[in-house]
């Protein structure tokens, strides 16, 4: 089995001009003498006519590179990207990376992964294919090409759980694992509502059609929590006859219909395009009763302003407060406080 050593960072020079510089590495201690190193994949980029000379050299011996300038290194592969580490065996392995740039062309290594023990696919052919050493050889090089394909693609199944960890993913790749459960993107999301979106999914599915739902759902989506005023919460107050007019004009009156209250200063926020972002909200909040209500009834969304309105929506603690009398006075029976402002209609 193909085991991984760990790969460096290598970063860019942060230098203009030209540039010409050594960089040497090691030793790697695979931990086990006479180990033939299989490869080295790097994740580079190489503009123009930039180039990273890589070379190696192995042994069982970690005195051998004590002398950085004895050691006989290999001959240098030209810009790696997934190269064969060809009569490297030992314990121990050194590289040698020569960057090689002008002016605003310099070479990237973003990281240098060195695989262990040596793997080839010729192993599964028939002892015929190896009889040769030349032809085993080139076929063991030849056969490496399609050994990175499926390797890349190991790579890719082992690790493939990641696709299901919501705080490993972000962009495209999360919005999928949202719409797999479900859930659907209403307006603008950012990756942290949608993590919350499909970690309350199950309670979303297990109390789908309720209260409980709706309001934790227009809470992640929107980001304030509504208020939902429901027919029994007021049908009390209908049996006299001085409420059942205006509670009729403001919640409908009707046993099938609930009322969902948003607060217009939360949801817009310090957004320049308050307007803009009002409508988007209200059509966010409008889907989602649609699709979550329950059967047979209707939804109404009401947006609280953020002053008062008579014979309107105006709640004590919400749009409106009490303050202190002043000793602004109008005649001997109504004061209005400091910051009232009287203008000519």
């Amino acid at each position: 089995m193909e085991e991984r050593l760990q790969y460096f960072l290598i970063h860019q020079p942060a230098i203009s001009g030209s540039l010409r510089e050594h960089r040497l590495f090691g030793p790697l201690d695979c931990g086990k003498e006479g180990t033939p190193w299989h490869k080295v994949v790097a994740d580079a980029h190489y503009p123009g006519e930039s180039q990273v000379r890589f070379s190696y050299f192995c042994s069982d011996d970690r005195a051998e590179g004590d002398d950085s300038a004895a050691i006989p290194f290999s001959k240098a592969i030209l810009n790696p990207k997934d190269a064969l580490l060809l009569g490297a065996k030992g314990r121990y392995l050194w590289f040698r990376l020569e960057l090689i740039g002008k002016d605003k062309e310099l070479p990237v290594i973003n990281q240098l992964k060195i695989y262990f023990p040596r793997f080839s696919y010729l192993n599964y052919l028939p002892a015929l294919y190896q009889q040769d050493k030349d032809s085993a050889d080139f076929l063991e090089r030849f056969l490496s090409l399609f050994g990175t394909f499926l390797e890349d693609m190991d790579g890719r199944i082992e690790h493939s759980p990641r696709m299901l960890e919501p705080a490993s993913l972000s962009g495209d790749p999360l919005r999928w694992l949202a719409q797999w459960l479900g859930m659907k993107i209403k307006g603008p999301m950012d990756d942290q509502k949608i993590r919350r979106l499909i970690a309350a999914a199950p309670e979303i599915y297990r109390f789908r059609g309720t209260r409980r739902s709706i309001e934790l759902l227009i809470e992640i989506y929107t980001g304030t929590k509504p208020i939902i005023v429901e027919y029994y919460q007021y049908k009390h107050l209908l049996r006299y006859e001085g409420n059942k007019k205006w509670l009729t004009e403001l919640f409908g009156g009707d046993p099938h219909c609930f009322c969902v209250l948003l607060y217009s200063w939360e949801l817009t926020g310090d957004k320049p395009s308050r307007g803009t972002a009002l409508e988007e909200a209200y059509a966010v909040v409008t889907s989602i009763l649609e699709e979550q209500k329950p059967a047979f009834t209707e939804a109404k969304v009401i947006i609280v302003k953020p002053w008062i309105c008579l014979d309107g929506h105006s709640y004590l603690g919400m749009n409106s407060f009490l303050q202190e009398p002043s000793s602004f006075v109008l005649d001997d029976n109504a004061q209005i406080p400091y910051n009232t402002m009287l203008t000519d209609l």
